[in-house]
């Protein structure tokens, strides 16, 4: 499965959305918009032999920790977005999880998202060959994995 396919179905939700007001088609897309850019992620490291250990939540971080490891100022800030982008799948998914100023049931707040999240995937898809980059992606994970510093 592509990854990918994720943020076209988080951008047909919010046109439907759009066209008829659905708290559901909204939070949906913001979940697999995030989903989208963190499986893109997960793939553009597993095909430079880097494979994300760990369950749950922790994985999501350990993500993170590489994208902000990655010497790259852009990948740098798809971490942050990526990381704002979780926050806010979570007030989606979580009916008990609030985040000030942001209404996950609001079809220009899951455009936002969507939006964020292209953007992440289209500098992912970049970075896979910049070989600078993958240079210190697997710098940082030899230094992770063998505990040196």
């Amino acid at each position: 499965m592509n990854p990918r396919d994720f943020c076209s179905l988080a951008h047909t939700l919010v046109q439907e959305a759009r066209n008829k007001p659905s708290p559901v088609r909204c939070r949906t897309a913001i979940s697999r918009a995030y989903f989208a850019a963190y499986n893109v992620a997960i793939e553009i490291l597993s095909n430079m032999n880097i494979y994300i250990l760990g369950q749950g939540g922790d994985k999501h971080v350990i993500v993170r920790e590489y994208l902000n490891n990655s010497g790259d100022q852009s990948i740098k800030a798809a971490k942050k977005e990526l990381n704002d982008l979780h926050e806010n799948r979570k007030a989606s998914d979580y009916l008990d999880y609030k985040l000030k100023n942001f209404d996950p049931e609001n079809p220009t707040t899951a455009l936002s998202c969507v939006k964020v999240a292209s953007s992440i995937i289209k500098r992912l898809d970049a970075c896979s060959l910049d070989q600078k980059i993958v240079k210190a992606l697997k710098e940082h994970h030899r230094l992770r994995t063998t505990g040196s510093n």
